[in-house]
C-alpha cells in the first residue's frame, strides 16, 4: 500500500539495499539484465569482482569507494593484506548498465564464477552475489541444512543493538 502510494505521488520508493534472490540468463553476448529491486542503488552501473565461494560480488559505486577507502587502511608491508587487495581489487570491473537495463559480465570474471546460461543475483544488503544457478542451488542447500547453529553462531553481532534471530 505504501510503495503504491509513492507510485501515485509520483515518487520513486527509497532504495533499501539489494536484497533476496533473483533468477536471470545470460544471453548470446553474455549480458544479464539487473534485477528489478536492485535497479535503485544501481542507476548507471557498478562494480563487479572475485567474490568468495566460486561467485562474483557486485558493489554500487559509492559503497565500493567506502570499501576501498577502507583497504586503503590495510599496510603495504602486510603480505595478507596485499594478496587479498589483489584478489579482490585487482580482479574488479566496471559494468556500465546500458538503457535497457543490461549489463556483460567479463570473460574472466564468468570463467572464475563458472557462469553458464543460468545465473542468480543473491543480495547481501550492501552488495549483491552473481552464482551460476546450479552452484548456487548447491550451496544453498548446505546452508539451509544447518540454519539453526548459524544463526546461534551469528547472534552476538546481532546482539549490538538488540536484534535477535528467531528460528522456527
Amino acid at each position: 500500500m505504501e510503495q503504491d502510494q509513492l507510485i501515485q505521488d509520483n515518487k520513486k520508493p527509497e532504495f533499501r539495499g539489494f536484497y533476496g534472490n533473483h533468477q536471470h540468463a545470460l544471453d548470446a553476448k553474455n549480458r544479464a539484465f539487473v534485477p528489478r529491486k536492485f535497479k535503485g542503488g544501481l542507476p548507471s552501473g557498478f562494480m563487479l569482482t572475485k567474490g568468495f565461494d566460486d561467485c562474483l560480488i557486485g558493489y554500487s559505486y559509492d559503497d565500493w569507494n567506502k570499501l576501498t577507502q577502507d583497504l586503503k587502511e590495510i599496510p603495504f608491508t602486510d603480505i595478507e593484506g596485499r594478496e587479498f587487495i589483489r584478489f579482490f581489487v585487482g580482479s574488479v570491473e566496471e559494468c556500465v548498465v546500458d538503457s535497457q537495463g543490461r549489463f556483460s559480465i567479463p570473460a574472466g570474471l564468468r570463467d572464475y564464477a563458472h557462469l553458464s546460461k543460468d545465473i542468480v543475483f543473491v543480495g547481501m544488503m550492501s552488495c549483491f552475489e552473481i552464482w551460476d544457478n546450479a552452484v548456487w542451488k548447491n550451496v544453498s542447500e548446505k546452508y539451509d541444512y544447518n540454519v539453526d547453529i548459524k544463526a546461534q553462531k551469528m547472534q552476538k553481532y546481532l546482539n549490538k543493538r538488540g536484534v535477535s534471530v528467531a528460528v522456527v
